[in-house]
């Protein structure tokens, strides 16, 4: 058998900083993909990267051969965080590569992140108040920020099936209200 790598990503710190974890497990006979017997160890591992690829296709190879294979896996292993080299909302994709002497294996999997345009919806939230008066206009804010929070509820329900082209049109409407209210995010 082959070990089968696998990953989960998140961004943390305000979205300056990427956690990656190895989710592969130790072998077991509901992870037959997992490291140990009979499949390679983690010390086995010559090679592991994590080739990063940002929404507008630029790219960062993250090496962590030194840290999956310094002992041996048991469970879940946080790699060191990362500090991007892009911060953009939109899809990243995230290629992992194992190497060890059974072979080569990847896995890919795909993250919307959408830290900044999350940021800007909780600036505009907390203008409410402030809004909230005879003099204001009130109701074209409201209306800006009931929009932005539907596009936003719908943005979060297509990432779940990563709908490019709908993600892409809704990402830049959201982005495009952002800066029309000067969020700063």
């Amino acid at each position: 058998m082959a070990i089968s790598p696998t990953l989960s990503v998140c961004y943390k710190e305000n979205n300056t900083v990427l956690q990656i974890t190895d989710t592969t497990g130790a072998y077991s006979a509901g992870n037959t993909g997992g490291y140990g017997s009979p499949n390679d160890a983690s010390t086995d591992i010559t090679s592991a990267t994590i080739l990063i690829t940002f929404p507008n296709g630029t790219t960062q190879t993250v090496d962590v051969t030194s840290e999956i294979s310094a002992g041996v896996v048991v469970g879940n292993y946080v790699f060191t965080d990362i500090t991007p080299t892009s911060t953009a909302d939109g899809i990243y994709s995230f290629l992992y590569t194992v190497v060890s002497p059974s072979g080569t294996v990847t896995s890919t999997i795909y993250k919307l992140f959408t830290g900044k345009v999350r940021c800007c919806l909780d600036k505009l939230l907390k203008q409410v108040p402030d809004k909230l008066c005879t003099e204001c206009e009130t109701d074209a804010f409201m209306e800006r920020v009931f929009l932005a929070e539907g596009l936003y509820a719908s943005l979060c329900a297509m990432g779940g099936c990563y709908q490019t082209a709908s993600i892409t049109k809704v990402l830049t409407k959201l982005q495009a209200l952002c800066d029309f209210e000067d969020c700063n995010c």
